[in-house]
């Protein structure tokens, strides 16, 4: 069995592109790799995993069985690993997350209508939760 290695997003999508162009070259460009690097690359990927991931022909570059079943799983990890950055992005501008807060029963009659309106409308995708408390409790 084969040890497993660190997450190396970069080289990952490297195979995702070269099973997508069907091409060192044009998968190189779209990398932004020269050729030669990018060769580098595809063999350290199929050396790291122990398996031969691409036919080489006159035809072009094609998957194999074993790089058709690794293809499939890195386009799942490279979406979530671009829906992390995302999120993160989004939590660290306060536009998602989590706010708790309390407040007492006179000022929330006042403000806790208008304010979880206003929250809802400007940051839909943060969850609220308000404690309404007497202030000696919160």
């Amino acid at each position: 069995m084969q040890r497993l290695h660190p997450v190396d997003v970069r080289r990952y999508s490297h195979i995702v592109a070269l099973a997508d162009e069907g091409s060192f070259n044009a998968a190189a460009l779209r990398v932004h790799l020269s050729q030669p690097a990018f060769s580098r690359s595809i063999q350290a990927a199929e050396a790291e995993l122990g398996m031969q991931l691409f036919v080489r022909s006159g035809k072009g570059i094609r998957c194999t069985a074993a790089g058709n079943f690794v293809v499939e799983r890195l386009r799942t990890l490279l979406r979530a690993s671009s829906n992390l950055h995302r999120d993160l992005a989004m939590f660290r501008e306060g536009i998602v997350g989590d706010l708790h807060f309390g407040m007492g029963p006179v000022i929330a009659a006042a403000l806790l209508a208008p304010l979880l309106s206003d929250m809802r409308r400007q940051y839909p995708s943060v969850r609220v939760r308000a404690v309404v408390q007497h202030p000696t409790v919160l």
